[in-house]
């Protein structure tokens, strides 16, 4: 058996979409194919998804975990070339995609619609020959995303920016913790390091009463939302942010 790459691996899954998608006449979709290139670009698209009209509902580039770009998702490049492959084919919506996880996004908006779907986890893109990773992606994750696909297509399910409870922000206070969790989210291992290191003073000695309300003025918003005070050590007034 040839060993899969990225373009057999997605010819794969347009075929597994266009099998599933057979005699499903509550799907606003007919066929995916995987397309060479779009017009006026010798760049390929690894995936479009076709609607009853034969126009392109959904476009995307796939890459394995272990391939350049494909550690994540969200990686700049990907996504970047993605977005500009969905515009020249006039997409409304398009797919990054590195196996473990599939992000979806608007094409004229730069956040992602929906949270990302979890598909399998792999460390190797070879693993996609695997059984059970196919029978896995083929029979489970294929017709569910589809259907969440649909519900967005039709316009029954809103999409735009995240809420805040469904993204992740991180605090620089608790940074050691809160990179790892980010890294867990994005599929990534990234050791973060930390450059110019200063012993300065605890940041208390840097404020007045007087710069504390100035600060609670000027963030007011930040502070409300995150919930943010000053130590109850440090002896200074509360932030004041009622005005």
């Amino acid at each position: 058996m040839p060993e899969s790459t990225e373009w057999t691996f997605a010819a794969d899954v347009a075929t597994w979409m266009t099998t599933h998608l057979r005699g499903k006449r509550n799907l606003p979709f007919t066929e995916a194919k995987v397309e060479m290139k779009s017009r006026g670009s010798l760049k390929r698209r690894d995936v479009s998804l076709y609607d009853r009209d034969r126009k392109i509902a959904l476009t995307g580039e796939i890459r394995f975990p272990d391939a350049r770009g494909g550690q994540t998702p969200y990686d700049g490049k990907l996504v970047g070339d993605a977005r500009s492959k969905a515009r020249r084919a006039k997409s409304r919506f398009f797919f990054t995609w590195n196996v473990n996880r599939l992000v979806l996004w608007a094409t004229d908006e730069e956040h992602e619609i929906r949270p990302p779907f979890d598909v399998v986890s792999l460390r190797h893109g070879a693993e996609v020959e695997l059984a059970s990773v196919q029978r896995s992606i083929r029979d489970e994750f294929i017709p569910r995303f589809l259907a969440e696909y649909a519900a967005i297509y039709r316009g029954e399910e809103t999409t735009g920016v995240l809420p805040l409870d469904k993204r992740f922000i991180g605090r620089l206070e608790t940074i050691a913790h809160d990179w790892g969790e980010l890294c867990g989210k994005v599929g990534a291992n990234v050791e973060l390091a930390h450059y110019q290191r200063t012993d300065g003073l605890p940041y208390p000695t840097y404020y007045s009463p007087h710069l504390v309300n100035l600060v609670g003025a000027r963030y007011r918003e930040d502070i409300v939302r995150f919930g943010y005070q000053f130590d109850p050590l440090a002896n200074l007034p509360p932030l004041d942010v009622t005005g």
